[in-house]
């Protein structure tokens, strides 16, 4: 007699209509891994991106760390061992009118079950609570957070653009045909140039990937909070459209705040990066060669200056009346280190034009195509941003 009601109240517990509230089995666990890397994202970065834009809303991560902690109040009410009270009682209820057990015993039944559904009565209302809770969290507190947050990141792409524009303009102007390659230093000085330009690419690669890792975390998080309805053939699912389902605000501008991160990439961006690493390794390989010559040049030179001092004492022997049998064979070598200096020094100068012309071609050619990358990735970054459909200011 009192399976209906029990089953009525159950079946809110599991399947709680509460609105952008469904109760789930085992996806709550997923809900709560997403939150919690929300949560931890945030903190590292985006919460001080926040106050800095949105101050006057304090911290997005805090209010994340909020919804988290009523999050788990709510997970808490641990639906599986409501479903085995119920059936149990349900059981017992059954064997108790089938097999027409005394009065008293069908009074404990009842009292049992009616205290069961008193604890019931509790735990929904607890449920419904939390729920509204939740839902206040969200809507007065997360939804003007994120729309702060990213106005203020729409405003950083639109001032990286502009910078952006004025470095690639100077790069592309600057006479870089003047640049001369010196020597000492100048091989360490590539080195390091080729170290921060990687850790350039790396932490702009980061930088990106976290932002994408963010949304992507807190756009999924929120889908948990609602299963909707798949209506598509087998092969083409149907893309969750929160708008067109009727979800809050927030729902719809972080689903379109995760596309505008999935629809920039930073793939070329990449690629110039790397072809300027890869002009400086061969800088630097020109650089070698060209101090390799210099090196053979000044040998030669060395060799040479040596065997004109020999030359000097042979002639001055042979002033002296004394024995210059050697002077034709120091004459026959030092024609042949004269040329041969000749050759070294000429080497040693076309490895230099190289080094000096790749120089120019690495700094200018791989410079001025990192800079228009960097241009073109904050433009489709800010147009992607000023598409987030977010609520007039006014209308906030």
């Amino acid at each position: 007699m009192l399976t209906s009601p029990l089953a009525a109240i159950l079946s809110r517990i599991l399947y709680l209509t509460v609105p952008w509230l469904t109760f789930m089995d085992s996806s709550s666990i997923s809900s709560l891994t997403f939150a919690s890397r929300s949560v931890k994202m945030a903190k590292l970065y985006f919460e001080n991106v926040g106050k800095e834009f949105g101050a006057k809303f304090g911290s997005l991560s805090s209010t994340l760390d909020k919804i988290y902690a009523w999050e788990k109040k709510l997970y808490k009410k641990d639906e599986e061992n409501l479903q085995i009270m119920y059936e149990k009682q349900r059981m017992k209820l059954n064997i108790v009118d089938e097999v027409g057990a005394e009065p008293t015993k069908v009074y404990a039944a009842e009292v049992s079950a009616i205290r069961l559904l008193m604890e019931l009565d509790v735990c929904v209302k607890e449920i419904d609570v939390i729920s509204s809770r939740i839902h206040k969290l969200r809507d007065e507190e997360l939804q003007p957070k994120t729309i702060a947050l990213i106005r203020g990141m729409t405003g950083l792409w639109n001032t990286m653009l502009g910078c952006h524009q004025k470095q690639c303009e100077a790069i592309s102007k600057s006479k870089m045909q003047n640049l001369r390659v010196k020597t000492g230093s100048q091989k360490s000085s590539i080195t390091n140039l080729e170290k921060e330009v990687r850790a350039w690419h790396r932490h702009f690669n980061d930088w990106i990937c976290f932002q994408k890792l963010y949304v992507e975390s807190l756009n999924g998080w929120l889908q948990q909070f609602h299963q909707h309805e798949v209506e598509a053939t087998p092969y083409i699912p149907t893309p969750y459209s929160p708008g067109q389902l009727g979800a809050p605000p927030v729902f719809v501008i972080c689903n379109d705040w995760h596309k505008a991160m999935e629809a920039i990439s930073d793939r070329r961006m990449s690629n110039a990066m790397n072809a300027f690493t890869d002009g400086l390794q061969k800088l630097r390989g020109k650089k070698d060669e060209e101090v390799h010559q210099r090196l053979k040049a000044e040998h030669v030179l060395k060799n040479y200056q040596k065997l004109m001092r020999t030359h000097r004492i042979e002639m001055q022997r042979m002033k002296h009346g004394l024995d210059g049998s050697k002077l034709d064979d120091v004459k026959l070598n030092l024609e042949i280190l004269k040329q041969r200096l000749a050759e070294e020094r000429t080497k040693h100068n076309n490895a230099k034009n190289l080094a000096q012309t790749a120089a120019c071609c690495s700094l200018q050619g791989g410079l001025v195509p990192i800079f228009k990358e960097l241009e073109n990735f904050t433009m489709k970054a800010l147009k992607s941003h000023q598409h987030i459909r977010l609520p007039h200011p006014i209308l906030q």
